[in-house]
């Protein structure tokens, strides 16, 4: 969601804007499990608080948020996150297919000729995959279905095919033609029934979960789960459907904000991953939301920071680049010379010799050869600070210069003609 540094930043602004050490949110961003549910809970502090004065649990057994409006308004937010329901068979189906391309590998075949396609049967909470667990992945290989699938691409290299596994929830696509890896599957989240819709449940948890007086709202976030989407294929409950049943069972809920963070294309740009935040009344709650309130909640902002990739629930990003702040790499050119703008992340790494400046750079690699040929030399170098927010991290800015006239060596006068 936020890389490891961008937490760091704001878990420092929340901690400002609540006037108190948040022990609990720093000890579950420790644990993969708990982590993106926590910097969710940071990324709502930091909303509602541009909205007015924010306390966090003011006493025991309270809500998450109070948060007093400049009119004097109070509302209570409890914030929640939700995860892919099915993130434990997903986990399973990427180590199948990972463990599949590997083992053909091994068989002398191309990996990217192998796909999977993922099925499921069918429940009123989605589709559940049945898929063999990884540490029998070993004898699922010494098993009659892996052994029949690579002798028929031995027996017939050019002959594509598609075998189902009478047993698990996939099938094994062989393409002699492919370039690239591929798969897919059956989107497992699509409830049927309403009561089985993760949203729902949760709406229903936290109602019942304080006992307050006033007015009151449920914040749920997610960069990994279907069930904020607002639409959704024929016959599976969307978020509005599942939230409409939680309220006529509910009164002590006034409004649920959902948030879904998710990548968005946009036109002439690279894609990009944007808070999508939607409003939803209770007409029913015992304490409505007034006018000015829904207004002020039409107000939040959640793209204050530039999300990224997705953080699971078993293990912890390793160290290195991939938990670092970096940016792109750029070069400005003048007349004499060059302006070279390097992560000081990824520097690092290069001048350890675990990362190599002319790699995944492909369009600027002839110059920067150019310009670290040899013949220009160094005549500025500066530190552009990070900008957290936007997704930069701190840059060494290398000035060239073209190098003096070499001296050391005859330089052949042109012959007059």
């Amino acid at each position: 969601m936020l890389k490891e540094e961008q937490v760091s930043e704001l878990l420092i602004e929340c901690e400002r804007l609540v006037g108190q050490r948040l022990v609990q949110i720093r000890g579950n961003l420790t644990r993969p499990e708990n982590r993106s549910a926590a910097i969710f809970e940071l990324l709502a502090i930091q909303a509602f608080a541009a909205l007015g004065t924010v306390e966090y649990e003011p006493f025991p057994n309270s809500p998450d948020i109070r948060l007093t409006l400049p009119d004097g308004n109070q509302v209570w937010v409890e914030v929640a996150f939700l995860y892919d329901k099915y993130w434990k068979q997903e986990r399973q189906s990427r180590e199948l297919t990972m463990a599949m391309r590997t083992h053909a590998q091994s068989k002398g075949i191309a990996p990217e000729k192998i796909s999977f396609r993922f099925t499921g049967e069918p429940t009123a909470a989605g589709y559940e995959r049945r898929l063999p667990e990884q540490q029998d992945l070993k004898k699922f290989f010494k098993g009659e279905y892996a052994r029949d699938l690579f002798q028929r691409i031995r027996s017939a290299p050019l002959e594509p095919f598609t075998v189902e596994h009478p047993r698990f929830s996939f099938q094994v696509s062989y393409v002699p033609s492919a370039t690239s890896g591929s798969g897919g599957g059956l989107v497992q989240e699509a409830p049927k029934d309403p009561k089985q819709h993760q949203l729902y449940k949760i709406i229903k948890r936290k109602a019942s979960q304080h006992a307050v007086e006033g007015m009151r709202i449920v914040c749920v976030g997610s960069d990994s789960s279907r069930a904020l989407a607002r639409s959704s294929a024929p016959a599976v409950i969307t978020a509005e459907e599942a939230t409409r049943l939680a309220f006529s069972e509910t009164t002590s809920v006034g409004c649920v904000i959902t948030v879904e963070i998710k990548h968005v294309f946009q036109a002439f740009s690279q894609m990009r991953k944007l808070a999508h935040p939607w409003l939803y009344l209770n007409s029913r709650a015992k304490v409505p939301m007034t006018k000015d309130v829904v207004g002020a909640m039409q107000q939040l902002h959640f793209n204050r920071w530039k999300y990224s990739f997705e953080l699971n629930q078993y293990q912890t990003p390793d160290k290195g680049l991939g938990r670092k702040l970096l940016g792109s790499i750029r070069m400005t050119t003048g007349n004499n010379g060059v302006s070279l703008e390097i992560p000081s992340a990824l520097l690092v790494e290069v001048l350890a010799g675990r990362e190599k400046l002319l790699q995944g750079e492909s369009g600027l690699d002839p110059m920067l050869a150019n310009f670290l040929s040899g013949d220009y030399r160094v005549e500025n170098c500066s530190l552009i600070p990070a900008n957290a927010q936007a997704g930069e991290g701190a840059k060494v800015k290398i000035d060239f210069v073209f190098d003096f006239d070499a001296v050391f060596e005859r330089v052949s006068k042109p012959k007059s003609g």
